[in-house]
């Protein structure tokens, strides 16, 4: 066998471990492990909520992960902060708050958003629609079911970005922002053309809703998934 064969040999093992090791699916526990890139393989990662719409890659904390492990199982449920499965990033909603107002629990897609921040969509007025889905529950009991559902519908829940910039608190939480003019003025301060292209839109909630504003990061490449761009 010739030392240019065995060379050859190499460098395919070489790049198939590498493919392997860039398509497995991992975690991260904390923010910080996630900026350092330092990730916690697994072997399996079964997502048991998978969208059938791909317009709602976006839409809620609406994936569960399991690995087939209890004990894996109950740090992906309890204690992970993020997950990647091949070239998609989830984040826990567990321990995100806004304004004090939890998120609840499961996964939500999310990307990068410049160099140290990750953006996710959810619901506009959240401490509102659930006040009123609460509500509700009182008012009508057992047979809320059909005022609840049209508390939550589409029509009436509004989706909007938010932005986590920081790992956990004093009190173990993790604080998140809703996407504003003030934060877009910073992402968007070296494109002035899609700058403008955003405030073309006069009506305030309706430039912050995630369907305006994400097509417009996306132009300036502002959206990504890996650790480090």
């Amino acid at each position: 066998m010739t030392n240019r064969f065995i060379q050859l040999l190499f460098s395919v093992v070489l790049f198939l471990n590498v493919n392997s090791i860039s398509a497995q699916c991992a975690y991260c526990n904390t923010y910080e492990d996630f900026m350092n890139d330092k990730w916690i393989p697994l072997d399996t990662l079964i997502n048991e909520k998978p969208s059938n719409n791909p317009k709602s890659l976006w839409n809620g904390n609406r994936h569960t992960f399991t690995t087939g492990n209890k004990a894996s199982d109950k740090i992906l449920k309890k204690k992970a902060f993020i997950v990647k499965k091949n070239d998609t990033l989830y984040v826990n909603c567990r321990k995100l708050i806004y304004s004090d107002v939890h998120f609840g629990n499961g996964y939500t897609p999310t990307k990068r958003i410049g160099k140290h921040s990750m953006l996710f969509v959810n619901k506009m007025n959240l401490g509102k629609i659930k006040g009123d889905i609460v509500a509700m529950g009182i008012m009508f009991g057992a047979v809320g079911g059909a005022a609840i559902a049209a508390a939550t519908s589409s029509k009436s829940v509004r989706q909007v970005c938010y932005v986590i910039s920081s790992g956990e608190n004093r009190n173990g939480f993790i604080n998140a922002r809703m996407l504003n003019d003030e934060m877009m003025d910073i992402f968007m301060a070296d494109r002035e053309d899609l700058k403008k292209e955003f405030y073309s839109e006069k009506n305030k909630s309706k430039r912050l809703l995630a369907s305006y504003v994400i097509p417009i990061l996306e132009k300036a490449g502002l959206l990504w998934t890996s650790t480090y761009k």
